[in-house]
């Protein structure tokens, strides 16, 4: 099955200092719990609320974030385990660019939990052509460690270059579209867009033009919640 959910009809939240769209505002879509794109104005500050346990995943695309004391550059991807206590927010600490970002955050599974945080730069010739690793719970080719079955993917195309990913049995799998043009199967993707794939043996995407996308591979026990939506 595929559930596509467009960019259009992310809930958009807009304010002076920053702009937010959220691919689930309620449902999530198994261990996915979220899928945000922010925008955010010299030195403003988005809070976010990250209940204990939950592994938030910061990928920062143009201009640089700053969150629990560190710093994260544009390229760069981040894995935070929440604690108990309510972390701060995020400030963009330029004077004059915007930022923009994506985040992810997902269910707690694994134990032990280890509260903590890394990160590391992937850059686009890392992941040019190629589903790159960029987290998982294995630190696959040492990628950013995940306490949750679930391993996420990133990769920068060029027009005509068609990546393809095996799901092993029981496993689904949600495609983030974050720029360019995209095709899967009969389905033209455009910036913001996402497909959610349950019982599906491969995802084979082709680009359609110069494009970049996340593709987070998840467990069994990470059953989907999202119901199909409409095309």
């Amino acid at each position: 099955m595929i559930a596509l959910r467009r960019s259009g009809d992310r809930q958009h939240v807009v304010r002076r200092d920053r702009q937010l769209w959220q691919t689930f505002p309620a449902e999530g879509f198994g261990a996915l719990e979220l899928l945000d794109e922010k925008r955010l104005a010299p030195r403003a500050t988005a809070t976010t609320s990250r209940r204990a346990g939950d592994q938030v995943f910061t990928w920062v695309i143009e201009g640089a974030i700053a969150q629990a004391g560190m710093t994260i550059g544009a390229g760069e991807f981040q894995c935070m385990t929440a604690g108990p206590q309510r972390l701060p927010g995020d400030t963009n600490p330029s004077r004059t660019r915007w930022a923009h970002y994506l985040q992810l955050s997902l269910r707690p599974s694994m134990a032990p939990r280890v509260l903590g945080c890394e990160q590391r730069r992937y850059s686009a010739a890392q992941r040019h052509g190629v589903l790159c690793v960029v987290a998982s719970p294995d630190r696959h080719a040492g990628s950013l460690l995940l306490h949750q079955d679930a391993v996420i993917y990133s990769v920068v195309l060029t027009r005509g270059q068609h990546p393809v990913h095996e799901l092993l049995p029981g496993r689904a799998a949600w495609l983030h579209l974050v720029c360019g043009e995209a095709t899967l199967g009969d389905l033209v993707l455009q910036a913001g867009d996402g497909v959610g794939l349950t019982g599906e043996r491969v995802v084979s995407v082709t680009a359609s033009e110069p494009a970049e996308l996340l593709l987070i591979d998840l467990g069994p026990a990470c059953g989907p919640a999202e119901r199909e939506a409409p095309q």
